[in-house]
């Protein structure tokens, strides 16, 4: 990939002709907007600030030249491509895996450095064991749907397992049967009266 950092630092030393060494906001919107042709306006700015991790809108020089490199060849409404532009510093078009990793990280994927590493090591595009755009969308895409699928199987299981936990309470809440004795003829009650059995009914008397 090709870098404009040279562009980037005279759009900024041509912006800056008080010589403040930063650039403003405003500045910053006007430069990316003549320099990207986007629609590009102060909410999407600071949307792209706050995933990019720039944390103050006053940027340096080397911040106003990352921040071109990612209002260049980032997709705005993708963080995984925003993290991508922001993590590669020398604008290489390549990232390592220290640097996948941060970003597995970020995206909370849940897999440790090992497993990174060797899906880096797996599909390195280039010689020095990097991996280029395209390959670590892909990547990414791997590792967002094998979470996606644990997370479905285990609430497969929990609803699953749901019904047999609801129906082991509702049997610990069901009240006793009584069991009844059968009550002998003439046998007398509580209340002194005497149940009296006639064409197979029931009266007391």
């Amino acid at each position: 990939m090709y870098s404009n950092i040279y562009r980037y630092q005279e759009m900024f030393d041509e912006l800056d002709y008080r010589g403040y060494n930063y650039l403003t906001l405003d500045q910053i919107i006007e430069a990316v907007n003549k320099q990207t042709k986007k629609y590009f306006d102060k909410n999407l700015a600071q949307q792209l600030m706050l995933t990019a991790d720039f944390h103050d809108e006053n940027m340096s020089l080397d911040q106003f030249c990352q921040f071109m490199y990612i209002c260049e060849n980032a997709d705005y409404n993708d963080s995984v491509s925003v993290f991508f532009y922001a993590a590669d510093l020398n604008q290489s078009g390549y990232l390592d895996k220290q640097q996948v990793q941060k970003i597995v990280k970020k995206l909370k994927l849940g897999l440790v450095f090992k497993e990174v590493s060797s899906l880096v090591e797996m599909y390195a595009d280039s010689y020095d064991g990097t991996v280029g755009y395209t390959v670590y969308k892909q990547i990414v895409k791997q590792l967002q749907n094998t979470q996606n699928e644990q997370v479905r199987r285990q609430q497969l299981r929990d609803n699953f397992e749901e019904p047999e936990n609801t129906l082991n309470s509702n049997r610990g809440s069901q009240p006793q049967k009584q069991i009844l004795k059968p009550i002998a003829k003439n046998q007398s009650l509580s209340s002194g009266k005497q149940l009296k059995i006639k064409n197979n009914d029931l009266s007391f008397i």
